[in-house]
Order: C-alpha cells, then structure tokens, then sequence
C-alpha cells in the first residue's frame, strides 16, 4: 500500500517526548540494574571469601543472605522484562475460511488495500469490538509477531458491511505503515514499567516463602522488600512521565489509523461506524443486564433482542431505522451536548469520537455507496454462533435449560415496560429528566422573594429543558476549570468556545462562567417556581391540595433520606475498595481498623431505612434479613491470611442494597410527585398557561 500517514509536526513532536522518556527509563533501568548486580557481586563475593577464611554458623548465613537479598532485587527487576503478555481467547471462538468464506474475502481485501500481514487466526468473540492483536514479549522489538483477527458477534449485527470494511482497516491500518512501528516500542516499554510499579503477587510469595525457611533469613528478605519498593518509588515517577508520553502517541496513532480507513472507504463510513458502535455496544449491554437481573429466565439468541433493542432506542431518540440500521450522524447524537470546553484528555489512549470525525473529515478518500446491508449476513453460519454464544453466557449464570425462554417479542415487551416505567410524563418535556423538583422550602423560599410574581404563567417546554441542560453543562465546566485551578489535572491551556485559553488565566474564566451560571440558574428557577406555583393554585381549586402536599412531604422525607445516608454510602465504597484489590497482607488490618468508623456510621444509616416509617416496606423480606444480620454482629472481614468471605459477602450485600434503595425509592416518589403534577395540569388543560415551545 502506498504510504497514507506522514510524520506531521504534530505526530513528530509527540513521537520525540516518547522517545526521550525511554531513553530516560531505559538510562536509569540499567544504572538500577548495574548497581544490584555490583552490589550482589562484592556481597556475595565478600560473604564467600569470609566464609572461607573462617568457617562459621554466622558467616554461612551472611553469604546465604547477601544471595537472597541481590537474588530477590534482581528477580524484581529482570522478570517482567521477559515476562510475555498472552491474550486470554478462553471465550473466543476460531473460524475458518471454509467456514465463512465471505467474511475472509472482506478480510482479505481489506488487507490488501492496506498492506498489512493476514491474520493468523481469526476469532469470533461474544462482543461488540474487533481487534487486532497479538502474543507479545520482548522478541516481539526485533521479530514482529504474527496478527490475529477478532470481531465480535454484537458488532457484525449493528454494523453494515462498509462499516465493518472501515472498522477492519482503521485496525490492520495500525500494522500496515512505518510510520506506525514507533507506537510497538512505545508500548512495550510502557508496559515493563507498568508491570514494576504494579504489587508483585510472584515476588512477595518468593519472599514469604524463603522467609518461612527459617527466621534467620527475614532480615534479608525484609531488607530486599524494602530495597524493591525504593525502586518502585522511583519507578513510579518515571512510570507518570512514560505513560503521559505513550498515550500522547497512542492518540496520534488512532488518528492515523482512521486515516488508512478513509482511504479505502472514504469518511462517511468511518463517521457512521463510530458513532453506531456506541448503540451497539449499550444495547447489547442493556439485553446482557436485563437478563441478569431476570432470575429463572433465558432466551436462544441475545443478539436478536440486540437489533430489536438498538432498533427501538434509536426510534426513541428519534432517528429513522432501516433494516435495524439507524440513519446516525454526530450532529443528531450530540444534541444536548452543550459544554463549551474542550480539553484534551492526556490520560486517554484514544482521542474522542468528536475529535476522530473532525480530523477524518479532511482526509482524501474514495467515494463507497453503502448498501446499509448488516455485517452479520457475511457469516454463512451466523445463527451458530449466536447460539453457541448466548448459550456460554446463561451458562455462566447458572441458568439451566428449563428455565423461562424469552422469545425476541416477549422480550422487547418486557423492556418497553421496564422503560417506560423509567420516563416522566411527556407534558414535563424531558425537563426533570435530570432535575428534580424544588422542595417546598426551596419553593417558598423563591416565592416570598417574589421571584413568581409578575411573570407570565408559562409551562415546561423544551426551550425551559434546553436551557436546563445548558445550565448543567455550564457547572460541569465550572467544575473542571476548578480543577484545573488546584492542579488535579495538569494541563498548560484549555479551550473554551474554539479560543485557546492559558492556564494562568483559568480564574477570570471561571468567574465569568460563574456568573453566567448564576444568571441562567435564577431564569430557570423563577419559571420551575412560577409553573410550581400555579400547580398549588390548581391543586386548591380542584381540591387536591392535602394530596399534593402528602406526595410532596413523601419526596422530601425521602430526598433528606438521601442527603443524609448517601455520602455515607460513597465513604463505605471508598474505604473498602481495598478488599478487592491486590493488597499487602500487613496491610489489610489496619485499613479494616481504620474503616471500622465509617462501618458503624453505615450500621446508623441502615437502621434509619429499616425504621422509617414510609419507605422501610420497600425492601423485600430478604433484603431486610440481610441488613439486619450485618448491623447486628460484629463483622471479622480477615484471618491472617485470608480474607472471611462470608463478611466481606454480608458487607457488599448490604452496599448493594442500601445503593439501589436510595435510589430507587428516590424515584418512585419524585415519579408519584410528578405524575400527579402532570395530572392536575390535565384536570386543567383549559387555564391560562401558554405552552411554550
């Protein structure tokens, strides 16, 4: 293939920070490694020749213990430099040109336009992603290791087959050109120090076990441990100089390898892929969820509750759907995005969508007519490996055979149900989609100041719901330039509204949005209490005020409910984090002691839910079984040198539970509040308020 990516300035610039910070790494990985080996070298040579000069029980165990102690540094060091990285394929499935022959002729031609390798293997996976990838080790710098091909399933079946061309060539594009090579080296040394900095599961059970031979070797150990997290220390300031430098370029690459996709199916393909990855990938999500949460339940095929899901959602948000494929652009999927900041993510490996199209769309490319024809249909074998897919998922569910088969119209019936029950009344015009009603006080509060009077009785329309979600989109800016101001992100410049903004001059930004934030946030409030304040008039007309004021107390009792336990909640979630990460065994108590505060703040919050008297019903018998039997003992969470599962099982049932609680008794009420809020507005469809547009 012709070469399509050249060495810009920008890829140059970011290309040279990388090489620069291996060269660093790599300067000061030797100079770790010379001085272990030397100081191993005259220790044990030392050891040995006193040892030999004078024979002795404590001379023994001086050279013993100058071998152990270089012998541990070295391992720590050496071992993730040939450790070799093999991807799991446990849930893939390899297919073979007889089998498919059309999806390999789409490879292969893809492959040729892009000059890249074919495949060694290629795999069908249960998901929506596709990938080229490979088993790598440091051989893999000198000799380039074979590609292997994976497409998901969940992807062939929300794609068209132009689509999946552009998917496949943006994927080989990362192999096919030299100006590509730069980001394997990058990588792979990214990894080794990622690698190092990570707890070392192999050396601390090396350790422990020389140190349970006998005591006398423990100070050796001890010493070699401490001497490994020196080098971790330092390795780890390195580690935040690669890695900013590696993602810098893995950004690049990502462009790059779009633009090798352009050239073979031109931008439109490329534009529509991405952004129908993203329905893809949440509706398959959806359909796996909904039959996690069915107990006893089961379908033959996931993937057709996918397309009919995707189908479904799409309508909602108001695309036109052809053949299960949705006309989709980033214009109709990033209406409500109203932030006005743009800051580039230097933690990301991938640029933002936004980003991809914007700099695909001036790449040259050919112009491809798609026949909106979806990708599945190129498997000759296409419901086999649904199957054989869906089948692998109930049975890591435990779910047998006789359960409840769901059939693809009882299951979208189900979901409409369970989402329907999830939206408002549409006379509320999406506007407490992400807002909640004020509270009396906040109400009356608005109203004394005569924020409700002398203004025209309007209702919610969608130019009040868009000037919501501007609002929001203008705190969250806020937001981020707060922190940029502390320093938690670090970045030299930000852009607001397409003009470059330095960092020095973030505080008079943030003052100003500030201010425009509280100009919308008071228009927004004076016509929410206006309209709120009309309802009360009609709910005293009509004669539903004692019942308006019960639903209203209802979702006040249980908003104070939420502000009260939540922060508890997150606190729990925080400090027991921990648990199910790899940590080390001296540690573990005493993150248990210092979490023993917060658990019994938790234990209080659990026993205000199971003694209120409103919601304390909406938790099934079991769940109150569970959260008595965790408040009511003391919980032992570790043994040395295992964690007691059956506390630490008791612990997050009781998170899970108090989490979906709060939340969801947080919107049966604000529902109820507001369904018959839109109910006294129907009574009264005839009044005086103007319905805005």
């Amino acid at each position: 293939m012709k070469t399509v990516t050249e060495w810009n300035s920008t890829f140059l610039s970011k290309v040279w920070i990388a090489l620069v910070s291996i060269i660093l790494f790599v300067l000061i990985y030797l100079l770790l490694l010379t001085t272990t080996f030397t100081v191993t070298w005259f220790a044990c040579k030392y050891s040995l020749l006193l040892l030999f000069f004078k024979p002795h029980y404590i001379t023994i165990i001086l050279f013993i213990s100058a071998c152990v102690l270089g012998g541990l540094i070295s391992f720590f060091l050496l071992k993730n430099l040939f450790k070799k990285e093999v991807i799991d394929r446990s849930g893939f499935i390899e297919i073979s040109r007889e089998e498919e022959p059309q999806l390999f002729a789409l490879i292969d031609e893809v492959v040729n336009q892009t000059g890249a390798q074919p495949p060694l293997h290629v795999y069908l996976t249960p998901d929506t992603n596709a990938s080229v990838f490979y088993d790598s080790s440091i051989l893999s710098l000198f000799y380039p290791s074979g590609k292997n091909l994976s497409i998901g399933v969940g992807l062939l079946n929300s794609v068209t087959e132009l689509e999946l061309k552009a998917i496949l060539g943006h994927e080989f594009g990362h192999f096919s050109q030299k100006s590509m090579t730069i980001g394997s080296y990058v990588y792979y040394i990214n990894r080794i120090i990622y690698n190092l900095v990570q707890p070392d599961e192999d050396l601390n059970k090396t350790a422990n076990t020389i140190a349970g031979l006998t005591n006398v070797l423990y100070g050796a150990v001890w010493l070699a441990m401490r001497a490994t997290n020196g080098i971790q220390w330092i390795v780890k300031k390195l580690y935040l100089l690669v890695n900013k430098a590696y993602l810098g370029v893995s950004r690049e690459m990502e462009f790059h390898a779009d633009r090798i996709a352009v050239s073979i199916t031109g931008y439109g393909p490329l534009e529509t892929s991405l952004l129908r990855l993203q329905l893809a990938d949440h509706s398959f999500n959806q359909v796996i969820q909904f039959y996690v949460n069915q107990e006893g339940s089961r379908t033959l095929n996931l993937y057709e509750h996918q397309s009919d899901l995707s189908a479904f959602l799409a309508t909602e948000s108001g695309l036109t759907v052809h053949n299960f494929i949705a006309d989709i652009n980033l214009q109709n999927t990033s209406h409500f995005n109203y932030s006005r900041l743009k800051i580039t993510d230097q933690w990301s490996s991938h640029p933002s969508i936004a980003d991809r199209i914007e700099r695909a769309k001036s790449q040259d490319g050919p112009v491809c007519t798609d026949t909106r024809i979806r990708a599945i249909t190129l498997l000759q074998y296409s419901e086999k490996w649904q199957s054989t897919f869906t089948s692998q998922f109930f049975e890591g569910l435990g779910r047998q055979e006789n359960t409840v088969l769901h059939h693809a119209q009882d299951f979208l019936s189900a979901y409409k149900e369970q989402y329907e029950a999830r939206q408002f009344d549409p006379v509320f015009c999406e506007y407490y989609d992400s807002r909640n009603p004020l509270t009396r006080e906040q109400l009356r509060a608005l109203q004394e100041s005569g924020e409700t009077h002398g203004h025209e009785t309007v209702w919610f329309s969608k130019k009040l719901a868009e000037e919501s979600q501007k609002l929001q989109a203008l705190e969250s800016d806020c937001q981020t330039i707060r922190q940029l101001i502390a320093g938690d992100v670090h970045l030299t410049h930000f852009e607001l509204d397409g003009i470059r903004i330095r960092l020095k001059e973030a505080p008079a930004v943030l003052e100003q949005l500030q201010s425009e934030a509280e100009t919308l946030s008071s228009s927004v409030l004076k016509q929410e209490a206006t309209i709120l304040s009309h309802i009360q008039e009609l709910a005293e007309q009509s004669g539903k005020s004692d019942e308006l004021t019960l639903f209203w107390d209802r979702y006040e009792q249980i908003d104070h409910l939420f502000d009260l336990n939540f922060p508890i909640i997150q606190t729990v979630q925080a400090e027991i984090a921990f648990m199910f990460e790899e940590t080390k065994l001296d540690l573990i108590p005493k993150k248990i002691e210092a979490f023993r505060k917060t658990e019994n703040q938790f234990k209080k919050a659990i026993e205000s839910v199971l003694n209120h008297d409103l919601f304390s019903d909406q938790l099934t018998p079991a769940q109150r079984e569970v959260l008595n039997n965790f408040k009511s003992d003391f919980q032992i969470y570790f043994k040395h040198p295992e964690y007691q599962d059956q506390s630490v099982k008791l612990l997050t049932e009781s998170l899970t539970i108090m989490i979906e609680f709060h939340h969801e008794s947080f919107f049966r009420q604000k529902k109820e509040l507001l369904n018959l809020i839109a109910a006294i507005k129907k009574e009264n469809s005839g009044d005086q308020i103007s319905m805005t547009t």
